[in-house]
């Protein structure tokens, strides 16, 4: 017969093992994506996201991440690189070349860069992290339509050093949103 567990201690001291080097294979969604932007963002050093779901909600993700001092870069099948390391772009998720919806050559696209690197439909990101230590925004980080987004610069707020108000579109803002 099985022994039963005990109940568990009141506390429990996690202990950091060392830096992760890991390659993950998840399927292209705009959650995932999200999830993945928002660990390279508070990661050290330089991340790269490959296969990425392009995105509103990554948009959005992406955006916010660089006013708390990350670098993103998602980069296109045609080369095409749009930065956010202008704080005055609002990066866009479209190629800055063509396509529906395009504002070719728009504030802050570069010509350049590998392209996409994978194999399937989504969204090379390159993500230089800012090492657990996101800076405070100048403003409110806008969530747009995003619920995950919301939730998730929620916490990321807590780690800067003077907070940070989550904003996002009127339909967004009536969302119920629970203690986190």
């Amino acid at each position: 017969m099985a022994e039963e567990a005990g109940p568990l201690p009141a506390a429990l001291e996690l202990l950091p093992a060392g830096p992760v080097s890991m390659r993950l294979a998840a399927p292209a969604s705009k959650s995932v994506t999200n999830r993945a932007l928002l660990c390279a963002a508070l990661a050290e050093g330089t991340s790269r996201l490959h296969d990425a779901a392009p995105s509103d909600d990554a948009q959005a993700m992406a955006t916010a991440l660089a006013e708390l001092g990350a670098v993103v870069h998602p980069l296109f099948a045609d080369g095409g690189l749009w930065t956010t390391e202008d704080p005055s772009f609002a990066i866009g998720l479209r190629s800055p070349t063509g396509g529906p919806g395009a504002e070719a050559g728009g504030p802050g696209a570069e010509a350049g860069g590998s392209g996409r690197e994978g194999g399937g439909s989504g969204v090379a990101w390159t993500v230089r992290g800012t090492g657990g230590r996101p800076a405070s925004p100048d403003g409110p980080l806008d969530a747009q339509l995003s619920g995950t987004t919301m939730r998730f610069l929620a916490a990321a707020a807590t780690l800067t050093p003077a907070g940070a108000t989550v904003t996002g579109a009127p339909p967004l803002l009536r969302r119920p949103v629970g203690p986190l």
